[in-house]
């Protein structure tokens, strides 16, 4: 028997059986299989017997515009995730920045906020009459931050919650280089 490009192949060339799963394994898998097609199926049944109504609704221009500013908020977010997220790994990686240990740890630590926590935090501190505004009011008579509602406000809370996937991932890859 050799190896042959992560193979096990007889002395003839011929590769050897791959041994099978025993149906204890085998059983469980297809019972969440099929669990997890509930969802898709109970989707078609129920537009099978969609009214004139329902269709009409699926396919107005408002659903297209919410469908388009949700796509609008994904894009944004994952871009600025990522200028967060791969110069802090290549720091934590590459660099000999002090503490980096500590720092790879701490900025992962987002994944531990709830996104309601989160969210509440970004309008404390940015917010009109937020924690920002009381700090830079008085000493550079700052009267009104930017808005920090609707797509900036969502942006900013969802890529600083969601950045550490992207740390995570990029600080692995890093750490694999040469």
């Amino acid at each position: 028997m050799t190896i042959a490009n992560g193979t096990q192949t007889l002395s003839l060339g011929r590769r050897l059986p791959r041994p099978t799963a025993p149906w204890v394994i085998w059983l469980p898998a297809l019972l969440v299989g099929l669990a997890m097609l509930l969802p898709v199926v109970y989707l078609v049944v129920r537009s099978a017997g969609a009214t004139e109504e329902a269709w009409s609704l699926l396919f107005r221009v408002r659903t297209a515009q919410i469908l388009g500013r949700s796509a609008l908020l994904v894009a944004t977010a994952t871009t600025l995730s990522v200028a967060i997220a791969v110069p802090i790994a290549w720091l934590t990686v590459r660099t000999d920045l002090p503490l980096r240990r500590v720092w790879a740890v701490l900025t992962a630590l987002p994944l531990v906020i709830p996104s309601y926590v989160g969210a509440f935090l970004v309008v404390s501190a940015l917010g009109p009459k937020g924690l920002l505004q009381q700090l830079i009011e008085s000493p550079f008579g700052v009267d009104r931050l930017p808005e920090i509602y609707g797509l900036p406000g969502a942006t900013v809370t969802l890529a600083l919650l969601s950045y550490p996937y992207v740390l995570l991932t990029t600080r692995a890859a890093l750490l694999n280089l040469d």
